[in-house]
């Protein structure tokens, strides 16, 4: 993995940034730039003060978990982003889809968000295959815009999950990697429900769930810290 840091170099909305190896980026100051040219390499925001904004399109096809991480530093994208395979990543901070990333796309296979501990904060209206938002500080705000999940939510561990602006279907799952409670004012519809040995708590504002199977014990996945514990719950809360 290649490094660099920024410090004392000037960047801008016309400046592109090319990648020939998976690289850590470092600065002591936020920049922006136009785009980044990742090809197959993955991007690393080096530091909590490394924010970065990028104002016109940028691809994501990183094979593997991995892609755009932004650590602890804030992401801001003012244009679509494609995602063919990978995603964003974040371990804190604040990932925003501004006005300008209308038209975003994530690829329905192996490619999607693994946000923890961060604020997804939207701009637009935003499709993603797969979102995982986890952590006591997580945050989603839609600021009524509209979150479409194709294939997979992923919550736990964070403040109460709203559903209001979230448009999910019969083929979309919610899958749990801590306690999580979800609200929304009206019907809540996926494909399944695995609590993965969790507890998942409803509010009572939701008029309905539907779901095809839901799953409280996780007898499949021996990487979750719940392997086959029987302690997966569901709880209506009054």
């Amino acid at each position: 993995m290649e490094g660099l840091t920024l410090d004392g170099m000037t960047f801008d909305d016309k400046t592109t940034i090319k990648l020939n190896a998976d690289t850590t980026l470092s600065s002591n100051a936020a920049f922006t730039v136009k785009t980044i040219e990742m090809g197959t390499h993955f991007l690393l925001l080096g530091s909590n003060t490394t924010d970065l904004t990028i104002t016109d399109n940028i691809t994501i096809n990183y094979p593997g978990e991995n892609g755009l991480n932004t650590g602890s530093a804030d992401l801001t994208m003012n244009g679509p982003v494609n995602v063919l395979e990978g995603g964003i990543l974040s371990s804190g901070g604040t990932v925003t889809f501004g006005a300008g990333s209308s038209g975003t796309s994530f690829s329905e296979e192996m490619s999607g968000m693994l946000l923890d501990n961060t604020t997804l904060n939207l701009q637009t209206d935003l499709n993603v295959s797969g979102l995982q938002l986890s952590g006591i500080s997580s945050l989603l705000n839609t600021n009524g815009n509209t979150l479409n999940i194709s294939s997979g939510l992923d919550i736990g561990g964070g403040p109460e999950f709203d559903f209001t602006n979230v448009t999910t279907d019969n083929e979309s799952e919610l899958s749990l990697v801590g306690d999580a409670s979800i609200t929304k004012t009206g019907d809540i519809v996926l494909s399944h429900i695995n609590t993965k040995g969790y507890t998942l708590t409803l509010n009572p504002n939701i008029t309905s769930l539907t779901a095809k199977h839901i799953w409280l014990t996780n007898d499949w996945d021996n990487n979750s810290a719940n392997y086959l514990a029987s302690t997966g719950e569901f709880w209506l809360r009054g």
